[in-house]
């Protein structure tokens, strides 16, 4: 059995989960279309690697705050019906179950909010998933995240706690991705693997040798 890692956004899925959460409170009325203009500015920042992840999660977070997570997630289920169905790859799909199959763990780790990873994830058949850990006070919804994020190298800080929790062994670890910025991680298996991968991330796949995926 091996340990089986999967990015989640344009990996598992041919979109970032995010943007389609604000399409959905933009959609139903929840949320301003000024969003989807940040959103897109701070994807190029993210495409850069120059993302400040405090303003991201404050602008992903922003209709939410003062809410319990309860009150911001009544709608994911449609959420994930009506908007995350439509951007699952078939190969994502396969390659799951071809590792389920030959019983290996798998574990989706993401930066994106954890109320939003977790139930994907539990859709795609993954029961382990970690997430961008949201901060509340007193049950509510705050707009901030907690000081260490699941995002660069705060991904192998979540890795190896989880793996130290499950008292799993990182021996013969995959991880799946498409971005330069999980890096970081991919460095950290024993078998990176770049999933329709950035430019940046395929220069570095070739240069070291790295296999290489298309998922549709």
């Amino acid at each position: 059995m091996a340990i089986i890692v999967y990015d989640l956004d344009h990996t598992l899925i041919d979109a970032d989960c995010s943007e389609l959460w604000l399409q959905y409170l933009i959609d139903t009325g929840q949320a301003g279309t000024q969003l989807i203009e940040e959103a897109e500015r701070q994807r190029q920042q993210y495409m850069n690697g120059t993302l400040d992840m405090q303003d991201y999660l404050k602008m992903i977070l922003k209709t939410h705050i003062g809410q319990t997570p309860a009150e911001a997630t009544a709608g994911i289920d449609d959420f994930i019906r009506d908007y995350v169905v439509p951007a699952i790859r078939t190969d994502a799909l396969a390659n799951i179950q071809q590792h389920q199959a030959s019983g290996d763990r798998c574990v989706v780790i993401s930066a994106s909010v954890d109320f939003l990873v977790k139930p994907i994830a539990k859709f795609l058949g993954i029961e382990d998933a970690i997430g961008v850990q949201i901060e509340t006070r007193a049950g509510l919804i705050t707009g901030a995240g907690h000081e260490v994020i699941c995002y660069q190298e705060g991904k192998v800080f979540f890795y190896t706690q989880w793996l130290r929790e499950q008292n799993e062994s990182a021996a013969g670890s995959w991880f799946y991705s498409d971005s330069h910025n999980d890096l970081p991680l991919l460095e950290h298996v024993d078998n990176p693997v770049a999933v329709t991968p950035d430019p940046q991330l395929l220069a570095v796949s070739d240069a070291r040798n790295w296999q290489v995926m298309h998922w549709q």
